[in-house]
């Protein structure tokens, strides 16, 4: 799928490599409803295990990461995963650096290691339902965070309701004046189920 903020950019280190596609597979509902660029070898490796068409560019040997970098600055990516690997130091591997740099300065969410890229996909997921039922959540009920309680597996930041200068977000609900943002055990259930 093409489009502004429908593009992901997918990069993983060779010895990374196998996770990624691990999560590209197990979350490939999710990804499905982007379109994917890649460096070739990160490309073709996330195709042949998914079925998933990505766009492959160069190879990182060859410059493929710069041609990925400078399109962050297009306003055209809504995602990246560059997933690094610390242990081996090989001139051969993409640099990360010029990313850093590019997703900060244009507000690009940036996954480096398989927590951050668990979670970024369940963010992912989570925007494209936002976007599908767009109808505000429902208040919260007596015993499930309306008074005060946390409902299982949730635990609430609460903060007063004097920062309403604060935009609403995608995990923010209004209840009784104060604003609560969920904060919940997503890392643990998405690393459990990848």
């Amino acid at each position: 799928m093409s489009g502004a903020g429908k593009t992901l950019i997918l990069i993983a280190h060779t010895a990374r490599l196998p996770d990624l596609v691990k999560l590209v597979r197990k979350r490939r509902a999710v990804f499905a409803d982007y379109r994917l660029l890649a460096t070739l070898e990160t490309g073709t490796a996330i195709e042949a295990e998914t079925g998933l068409e990505v766009t492959s560019l160069f190879s990182g040997r060859s410059g493929g990461e710069i041609q990925l970098c400078g399109l962050i600055c297009t306003n055209s990516i809504r995602a990246v995963y560059f997933i690094r690997d610390l242990e081996t130091n090989r001139l051969d591997e993409p640099d990360i650096t010029p990313f850093y740099r590019a997703c900060d300065l244009n507000n690009v969410p940036l996954a480096t290691n398989m927590v951050g890229a668990v979670a970024l996909t369940h963010w992912l997921g989570r925007h494209l339902e936002s976007v599908r039922s767009p109808s505000p959540p429902d208040p919260l009920p007596e015993g499930e965070g309306g008074d005060g309680s946390s409902p299982p597996g949730h635990g609430y930041l609460h903060k007063p309701g004097s920062i309403r200068g604060i935009s609403r977000g995608e995990d923010e609900v209004q209840i009784s004046g104060m604003r609560r943002i969920l904060v919940t055990s997503v890392l643990t259930d998405a690393m459990g189920s990848c």
